[in-house]
């Protein structure tokens, strides 16, 4: 079986960008992920407010259900220490680049957590703030449509079976493994696309797949994820 993922893309562009939007608009979103990415990025701006604006971001991704507010503070802390140590300029360009700086962040919140959690999707979010230019965010709904597409295409070497010997392969690298191949399969049509003002072209990438995984294209498209 082969797919047209060109034809894919370009037929959900436009609503993954429309996804992308909240009530109040593009401009709204856009805003709320630059106040984010500056909580982690602009290291003379109070320490109090760059975790405020931190946390309430992760917030507004749901990140943190069933945790207690102490909790919430300590490892939005976690997170902005591992941010003011990281290297800026990392190049974060390959599947093993990308996985070992999602291990490192991965660890750093399972420590300020205090005890073992899957914080694969959390981690990635943290990540990508720090590096939105390179980062996927992991998602369970893009993982599906990943795991759909990788069996199909041409080329792309398939996520691993749920295997006693995949599992010892982290979450987060298998999914970037696949991702990435995706990605630099189709990266000229990916950025010859319209996005407008929307800067960061791999998090409308990773809405198609959530779009194409999600158990219903009827989800109401102001949910964050």
């Amino acid at each position: 079986m082969m797919m047209n993922f060109e034809a894919v893309l370009r037929h959900f562009w436009q609503k993954a960008l429309d996804m992308i939007k909240d009530s109040k608009g593009l401009e709204k979103d856009l805003a709320d992920d630059q106040k984010a990415i500056a909580a982690v990025t602009e290291t003379d701006t109070e320490l109090s407010t760059r975790q405020k604006d931190l946390r309430a971001w992760f917030d507004s991704y749901k990140v943190f259900q069933g945790l207690k507010r102490e909790v919430r503070e300590q490892i939005t802390h976690a997170v902005l220490c591992w941010s003011d140590r990281r290297d800026p300029l990392r190049d974060l360009t390959t599947p093993k680049a990308l996985a070992d700086a999602h291990r490192e962040l991965m660890e750093v919140i399972q420590k300020a957590y205090g005890k073992p959690r899957d914080f694969t999707s959390l981690a990635s979010k943290a990540l990508w703030l720090c590096y939105p230019h390179s980062v996927p965010i992991y998602d369970a709904w893009t993982r599906t449509a990943l795991y759909v597409i990788s069996k199909i295409e041409d080329g792309i070497n398939p996520i691993a079976e749920k295997t006693p010997e995949s599992k010892k392969t982290p979450e987060y690298e298998q999914f970037v493994h696949v991702w990435k191949q995706l990605y630099s399969k189709y990266k000229e049509t990916i950025e010859n696309l319209d996005v407008g003002a929307y800067p960061y072209r791999v998090r409308v990438f990773d809405r198609i797949l959530l779009l194409i995984g999600r158990p219903s294209y009827q989800t109401d498209c102001e949910n964050r994820w």
